[in-house]
């Protein structure tokens, strides 16, 4: 039975997204009402008239004068222009059952986003797993050393926001196959919703979002978390001028799959997690960065059995490489 199990986090038949559950910011907190720019008017934003300024008593200065650190979250790429990444990720997987299992995976990927055009609302983007490899061990078995995936060589075409966020998917470019990325739908974005563009050194935000999960999984799932982001300081890294911005998020999702045998999973997964890119604003582009997610997760059969697991990603990327035609 741990099979299916298994096979539900990392299938290639996702069938359906069922239902979206959010784990609130607050207990009984009403949710924020939507601005024109796609995110919530949050309390956890920090207003300026809470930042403590420093003394000028004597000085001959207007104490309320204060001039911040401005900086702009917001994706820049031309028509042409490829970036890839390098990813390094560890992976557990533990099912809680009458027979406990546990997988942990060690795996490297290449991942390559090209943009392909840009629209009214955004960029059209088109993401290829470029290489694979994974050293993966299931309880005591010997460790298994694989470098295919059914996600390697996909092209998966979305449009997403100048910040991030996914609006939607390109059908017509993005093959109609059933399946999940190597790190199941929850694998970090290597390209983050960064979410509102105007923000500032110092700045501490919450913000409500629904992500689409388009290049995690097929068919795509939609999602509800909250967010809360920290615009941390400014690092020089990796030869180039960035900032370093902090996330930590919080989510809980239900879907259904079923297996070729036409057994029936329904999945309910709470996540939780945080971690931290380092993005460039002159070139509009993240460098690097570095993310962790916990996973707990609730099977139920359609035969009524149930079982509980843990999957747990830390994740830690660079960029490689970008090149515009």
């Amino acid at each position: 039975m741990t099979q299916f199990f298994l096979r539900t986090l990392w299938t290639p038949c996702f069938v359906a997204a069922i239902s979206v559950a959010v784990a609130s910011a607050a207990p009984h907190a009403e949710t924020p009402a939507a601005t024109s720019n796609g995110y919530s008017n949050n309390p956890f934003t920090l207003p300026l008239s809470n930042v403590p300024l420093p003394s000028t008593e004597g000085a001959g200065t207007d104490s309320s004068q204060m001039e911040l650190d401005s900086v702009l979250l917001r994706y820049q790429f031309k028509p042409g222009q490829e970036v890839r990444y390098r990813s390094l990720s560890y992976d557990s997987i533990m099912i809680f059952s009458r027979t406990n299992r546990l997988i942990v995976r060690e795996r490297t990927e290449v991942v390559r986003y090209r943009c392909d055009s840009i629209v009214p609302d955004g960029y059209a983007m088109t993401m290829t797993v470029m290489s694979y490899i994974a050293t993966e061990r299931a309880d005591t078995l010997p460790a298994v050393i694989r470098d295919t995936h059914p996600w390697v060589g996909r092209y998966i075409s979305v449009v997403i926001s100048p910040t991030g966020k996914r609006l939607r998917l390109i059908p017509s470019a993005t093959p109609q196959a059933y399946g999940t990325a190597p790190g199941a739908p929850f694998q970090p974005l290597l390209l983050p919703e960064l979410g509102p563009e105007h923000s500032f050194v110092g700045e501490t935000r919450g913000m409500r979002t629904d992500p689409l999960l388009l290049e995690n999984v097929y068919p795509t799932l939609q999602s509800s978390n909250t967010s809360i982001r920290s615009t941390e300081a400014r690092v020089d890294t990796l030869g180039q001028q960035t900032v370093r911005v902090a996330f930590s998020d919080a989510g809980n999702v239900v879907y259904s799959i079923t297996h070729p045998d036409n057994q029936k999973v329904t999945t309910q997964t709470a996540v939780n997690a945080a971690g931290h890119y380092y993005f460039a604003p002159k070139e509009g582009r993240v460098v690097g960065g570095s993310y962790v997610t916990f996973g707990n997760i609730t099977f139920e059969t359609s035969t009524g059995q149930h079982a509980t697991g843990r999957h747990i990603i830390g994740m830690e990327y660079w960029l490689m490489e970008e090149e515009s035609k």
